[in-house]
């Protein structure tokens, strides 16, 4: 978990090197850039979180990592919904970016719901002396069932964030050479003048 976070991590500092870069091209506003730095914060935090996790288990710490599992979900939720923002008003394609950031947000909210649900009514029924050979008869046993299929969803829904995100900066280069021609061009005719 520690290297995905990383992972995670340098992936979204790249992308937003990326998003940077288009928002200086398309407008003078400080606006978008103050909301890439903000998006770029809070994936920085959902990194560390994703960290946190794999140093404290739920055995021993739950709550701290029921916090930790809250704050990776609402920094990822609401980076994406910036995300989304930003890309709808100043980046080509924003529709399948909204597409799959909208998907994501459904996935995480589901997950994030699933896992609270466990936290505020299967901790207190909880009842049995290995969390991790549990039975059906166990008090609790279903609302645990419950969180750790949240977890994966949220899990997966991280995981397709970052392949996303993948395929997304597969462009990059198409970025630059768009922008170096345009300086080239630019350059050219204040040379022409």
């Amino acid at each position: 978990m520690i290297s995905y976070a990383l992972f995670n991590m340098a992936g979204n500092c790249f992308w937003f090197v990326i998003a940077r870069r288009k928002i200086v091209i398309m407008t003078k506003s400080l606006i978008p850039h103050l909301i890439n730095s903000f998006i770029r914060l809070l994936m920085i935090i959902s990194g560390l979180c994703l960290i946190g996790l794999s140093i404290f288990d739920m055995e021993n710490y739950n709550e701290i990592h029921y916090l930790m599992t809250v704050g990776n979900f609402t920094c990822h939720v609401l980076s994406v919904l910036f995300g989304c923002c930003l890309v709808a008003k100043y980046f080509e394609k924003p529709f399948w970016f909204s597409c799959f950031r909208l998907l994501l947000i459904v996935q995480m909210v589901i997950g994030a719901m699933l896992f609270v649900y466990f936290n505020v009514i299967g901790l207190p029924l909880l009842n049995t002396s290995n969390i991790y050979r549990m039975k059906p008869t166990d008090g609790g046993y279903w609302e645990f069932l419950y969180c750790a299929i949240a977890e994966w969803v949220m899990v997966l829904a991280c995981i397709l964030f970052t392949l996303v995100i993948a395929l997304e900066t597969q462009t990059y280069e198409d970025v630059l050479v768009r922008s170096k021609i345009r300086n080239i061009t630019t350059i050219q005719l204040m040379k022409q003048v």
